[in-house]
Parts: C-alpha cells; structure tokens; sequence
C-alpha cells in the first residue's frame, strides 16, 4: 500500500549478509502459514527475491555492506 519503513544499524561490521523478514500481523512471534507451508505474514528477502517452491539461499539474498554500498531496499510480498 505504499508504506516505508526505515530501519537504521549502526552496529555491523562491513561484509556481506542477507536478509528475510516478515510483518507479524498478530504479534505472536512467528510467521504465520497455511496448511502447505506458504507464509500468510508478508515477508520479504534481500536482492527482492520471489521464491517459487522454497526458501531462497543465501547467495540468491546476499548483498555487501560497505562504506560506500550502505542502503537495502526491500518490498515486502503480499
């Protein structure tokens, strides 16, 4: 719908990561799924990642973090 969240780290050592996250619609801790497995939160992984049958790895996700690479944009899906 348009929202933006910023989230600022300012604690990580340069490198390169990954990320998955998800909207905890019901604030329970964990992300919900339907009886086959797919997410019913929205979640999201770095790189914009669409999986199609399971998990990406981290190599689909990863992404460096440096002095002059210092910004992840994500769309969350669903």
């Amino acid at each position: 719908n348009g929202e933006t969240l910023t989230a600022t780290i300012t604690d990580l050592d340069y490198g390169t990561y990954a990320m998955a996250l998800f909207q905890d619609m019901d604030n329970d801790g964990k992300i919900e799924r339907n009886f086959i497995g797919i997410p019913k939160d929205p979640y999201a992984f770095s790189n914009n990642v669409r999986p199609a049958f399971k998990a990406p790895s981290f190599e689909d996700c990863c992404f460096e973090y440096s002095e002059d690479e210092n910004t992840v944009e994500i769309s969350m899906i669903r």
